[in-house]
């Protein structure tokens, strides 16, 4: 929610820049330029659109890194425009040399009302499917981006088919969009072997070709997609066609893949999300564990309560497992009263910690018949991938042998394999915020300081007002993880170069970083993707929306 002390804060900080350059005989147009260019991006965010409008206008004319000197008078005339618009948003005029007092907004402004011209509905609107981009040519892939994000989608870029193929496993999105002439460049053997993983996923794959060609679109039907785009774009047109392909994808999961009793997915589809689990952990070193579940005595419940009260416990497990799985992980029905649980990017750890949730929140169920009131219990055994389990098989050979130690110890616990079970510390996502302007990293802190938290998942949100600051600041665990808000421009080192240094020095594994930025700066945005940015958010934002497409990004990508 954005307060009136958020324009007090941003007013009192200008004014103390502009007292200061009234002190000094002459300012420099690098000086102006930065100026401007913060006041761009945070007045926008925080209901001070007009402020936002000038300072665009008067940057066209400014160079990033001109080195003319400016005297008092001339800043002064260039700036009119955007001084008289302060005066107004200050009430109390221009204010004058060693002068602090920076006036009150309106009194009749709501303090809790959310920034004028964003929607309040930002957040609830917000869909959950991800679209992914595979496009080298950005400014295509940004436009795309936008509309995709204009329909409530969650649009993400990759601009070479490796980082396309890193973010498939990472992501798990719900459909791509893949450029054809990238594509075939990748090689036809290997492209095939990547949209077979993707088909098997039920991934729809809509490619994008430089022009209509029949041969283009023979071919692109032929190695599996779903449809096929010439540019310029048909923006209606590809939104329903982009619509109508997640409903199919949902059909098709439920009915070619969910077992029709409780609704888990079956085996087969079972086989399919590990095989491609074990390929990201071998081609990307994601982690991932599986459980196999089973309920404790269950013949017991089927002779003693019938066959029909069976289910009932089954289908209610099932219910109970889902209300604590999270987005990215997935339960079958292994057979009989058996289930296997996935968990992507998920350690050993992470995973006891899950299921020994679920294990007593299905043992506090009850279960009525007319002539008794019982309850049920499951075992389980944990494996995590590894390189001594190569294969589906060995995996879920090993989440057997911990299951058997489970009943072998007396039933209704959680065994890891070779390993007792313990207690386990919860884990520690890190929201970061880098960004020379305090108006953004106090409006973002105090967003992501309400943010509700996961189940087992310890939110810290951290604040740096420069890229030296962050980097020196010993900020990084192996075992924690990290959704980094860079901002581009910064004083000291750019936050390009603080992304090369993070790339540089630690794993992908456990970090996603998204660039703030200007519109106007699309080749500082091409550098950014090219050098491990996952994301993009321009300047002005919504910090509703910051909050919820960080914590969708944070539950696919991190939890």
């Amino acid at each position: 929610m954005f307060k009136r002390k958020y324009a007090q804060l941003l007013m009192k900080q200008m004014n103390s820049v502009l007292v200061q350059w009234k002190s000094q005989n002459e300012i420099t147009e690098k000086e102006i330029y930065g100026f401007l260019h913060r006041i761009k991006g945070t007045a926008g965010t925080i209901g001070l659109t007009e402020l936002t409008n000038i300072s665009q206008v008067l940057l066209a004319n400014l160079s990033e890194d001109g080195v003319k000197l400016w005297n008092r008078e001339e800043w002064q005339y260039y700036l009119q425009p955007f001084l008289q618009q302060m005066a107004k948003e200050n009430e109390g005029g221009f204010v004058q040399d060693g002068a602090e007092a920076v006036s009150p907004l309106d009194e009749t402004e709501n303090a809790n009302q959310a920034p004028k011209n964003t929607p309040t509905n930002a957040v609830t609107d917000l869909g959950n499917s991800i679209v992914l981009i595979i496009d080298s040519n950005l400014d295509f892939a940004s436009k795309l981006k936008e509309q995709l994000e204009a329909s409530n989608y969650v649009a993400l870029i990759a601009l070479t088919m490796e980082k396309g193929m890193e973010m498939f496993y990472r992501m798990r999105p719900s459909f791509i969009v893949m450029e054809f002439p990238l594509a075939m460049a990748f090689g036809e053997k290997n492209l095939e072997q990547f949209v077979s993983v993707v088909r098997k996923s039920v991934t729809p794959i809509a490619f994008i070709g430089k022009k209509a060609d029949r041969n283009h679109e023979l071919k692109a039907y032929e190695l599996g997609a779903s449809g096929y785009f010439a540019k310029p774009l048909d923006e209606a047109l590809f939104i329903a066609f982009l619509e109508n392909r997640l409903i199919w994808r949902q059909d098709m999961q439920r009915i070619t893949t969910l077992d029709e009793l409780t609704g888990a997915f079956n085996r087969k589809y079972m086989n399919s999300i590990i095989s491609q689990l074990i390929q990201g952990y071998r081609q990307h070193e994601r982690p991932f564990s599986i459980a196999i579940m089973d309920l404790d005595h269950f013949k017991q419940v089927n002779d003693q309560y019938g066959h029909l009260t069976g289910d009932q416990v089954l289908k209610r497990f099932v219910a109970v497992c889902r209300e604590h799985m999270r987005e990215k992980d997935e339960i079958f029905r292994f057979g009989g009263e058996e289930f296997v649980i996935s968990m992507a990017d998920t350690d050993e750890k992470e995973a006891f910690m899950l299921i020994d949730q679920m294990r007593v929140a299905f043992q506090q169920e009850h279960f009525e018949t007319e002539a008794a009131v019982f309850q049920a219990t499951f075992s389980a055994g944990i494996a995590a991938a590894s390189l001594e389990a190569e294969t589906k098989d060995q995996l879920l050979e090993k989440a057997d042998q911990a299951l058997y130690q489970s009943k072998e110890q007396g039933r209704n616990q959680v065994t890891c394999y070779n390993q007792e079970a313990r207690a386990i510390e919860a884990r520690i996502l890190h929201m970061i915020v880098v960004d020379d302007d305090e108006v953004v990293r106090s409006i973002l802190k105090k967003g992501f300081q309400t943010w509700k938290e996961h189940d087992h998942i310890e939110v810290r949100v951290h604040t740096y007002a420069d890229g030296l600051a962050f980097l020196n600041s010993n900020w990084y665990h192996p075992q924690d993880q990290y959704v980094i808000l860079l901002d581009g421009m910064m004083p000291e080192m750019d936050g390009i170069e603080v992304l090369k240094q993070i790339r540089a020095n630690y794993p992908d594994k456990n970090i996603v970083i998204s660039m703030l930025s200007a519109r106007s700066d699309e080749k500082n945005i091409i550098l950014a993707l090219e050098k491990g940015a996952d994301d993009y958010l321009f300047k002005p934002f919504n910090v509703l929306e910051v909050i919820a497409r960080m914590d969708r990004l944070a539950q696919r990508m991190l939890l």
